[in-house]
């Protein structure tokens, strides 16, 4: 249970970096993500993530509603899951700000 806190901690971190918003810090192995920044939900973020062929990112990704997003770390999410779930939301990021930009 503690290294599902730690990974928590490392992915609300990584997402903050990232541009998301966080409506609190994580204190359990649940982290709440928000996407307004961005302009955008979270239909569009796994949307996103299932055109970049991401297939181990959108499993743990797909409890989202809205602008915010629930993610879960348990004891079946290893910690090399952290760096991969980061870089794929890097990607959306990416793609998010060139459609932005047109």
């Amino acid at each position: 249970m503690k290294t599902d806190h730690e990974n928590a901690k490392k992915f609300h971190e990584g997402v903050l970096k990232l541009g998301f918003a966080s409506p609190c810090t994580p204190q359990t192995n649940m982290v709440y993500v928000d996407c307004s920044p961005f302009h955008t939900n979270w239909e569009n973020i796994i949307s996103l993530v299932e055109e970049l062929n991401e297939k181990n990112a959108d499993r743990v990704l797909l409890e989202g509603d809205g602008t915010i997003c629930r993610v879960a770390f348990h004891h079946q999410v290893p910690a090399t899951s952290v760096p991969v779930l980061l870089n794929t939301l890097q990607s959306v990021v990416s793609v998010l700000q060139q459609k932005q930009q047109q």
